[in-house]
C-alpha cells in the first residue's frame, strides 16, 4: 500500500498502519532494547546529534500515539547518555514507570 499523498510505502504494524520512518522504528525496537546511539546512526546518519535525538523523541512520542489502542507502548528506558527504548505492554510500562518513581521520590521522614 502507498500513500496517497506522496506515494511513499505505507507498512502495518500490530495492525496499524504506519509510515516508513515510524515502521522502521517500530522494526528496530520491536524484539529488544536499542540505545539511542544506535538508532540515531540507523534513522538519520550524519544528522547532528541533538536534532537526531529531538527527531527520534517526536517519532517515539507519535509512534505511541498510533499504537495506543493495540496495548502496547514504546518506552525510554536509562538515563540520556544510556538511553534504550524498547516495546512493551502498557501493563509492564506502568508498572516500570512506577518502580522508578518510587526510587527516585524523596524519603519524607516524621520528626517527633
Amino acid at each position: 500500500m502507498k500513500c496517497p499523498h506522496c506515494g511513499q510505502p505505507i507498512r502495518r504494524r500490530l495492525g496499524v498502519t504506519l509510515p516508513p520512518t515510524k515502521a522502521a522504528l517500530f522494526d528496530a525496537i520491536a524484539k529488544k532494547p536499542v540505545h539511542i546511539e544506535r538508532l540515531m546512526a540507523l534513522l538519520y546518519p550524519g544528522a547532528p546529534q541533538s536534532l537526531a535525538r529531538t527527531r527520534i523523541a517526536a517519532h517515539v512520542n507519535q509512534l505511541n500515539y498510533l499504537i495506543e489502542e493495540t496495548g502496547f507502548r514504546v518506552v525510554g528506558t536509562g538515563k540520556r547518555s544510556d538511553l534504550h527504548y524498547t516495546l512493551m505492554s502498557h501493563r509492564r510500562a506502568q508498572r516500570i514507570k512506577a518502580e522508578t518513581l518510587l526510587r527516585s521520590a524523596p524519603v519524607i521522614r516524621h520528626i517527633p
